[in-house]
């Protein structure tokens, strides 16, 4: 049930967050299904660390995270996923995800890469502290298409 609605969520988002940043006919073939269910079942199980907000029983909004394994990094942790239900978006459910990820890595190092474009989700890094490393950039491949990441650092 989670990874259903963590499904929606994700969809919902990438639909407003990258309208302008990614081809509209990529966005359009997203959508709920058996196949994609079970991506974010198998995806919630593999991550060390997944946070959900909750009201009554409803996910507002998630957040994944997972160990590094390199014992050389100087980061213990990558954010994976930080996504908020449009119609939640504003309301501090981002902060209190961000907070208790917080807690539960024990206010570790961290880095997270961003889509290049996405304002909101930049505007919201660097008020955590997040230090964008454009050296650390990089483009990725994804379902098809090329996406632009930027780097964010985090240290306490």
């Amino acid at each position: 049930q989670d990874a259903k609605a963590i499904n929606i969520i994700n969809i919902l988002c990438w639909k407003k967050n990258y309208k302008d940043l990614i081809a509209s006919k990529f966005l359009s073939l997203l959508s709920v299904s058996k196949t994609s269910i079970q991506h974010f079942e198998e995806d919630i199980q593999k991550k060390e660390l997944y946070l959900v907000a909750e009201e009554q029983g409803k996910i507002l909004g998630y957040l994944g995270a997972s160990r590094i394994k390199d014992k050389a990094s100087p980061y213990s942790f990558e954010i994976n996923y930080l996504y908020v239900h449009p119609k939640h978006q504003g309301k501090g459910i981002g902060s209190l995800l961000w907070k208790a990820f917080q807690k539960n890595a024990n206010k570790s190092p961290f880095y997270l890469y961003m889509i290049k474009g996405n304002l909101q989700a930049q505007k919201f890094y660097l008020k955590k502290g997040g230090i964008h490393q454009k050296e650390l950039d990089k483009t990725k491949v994804a379902r098809g298409i090329s996406l632009e990441e930027e780097f964010f650092s985090f240290k306490f």
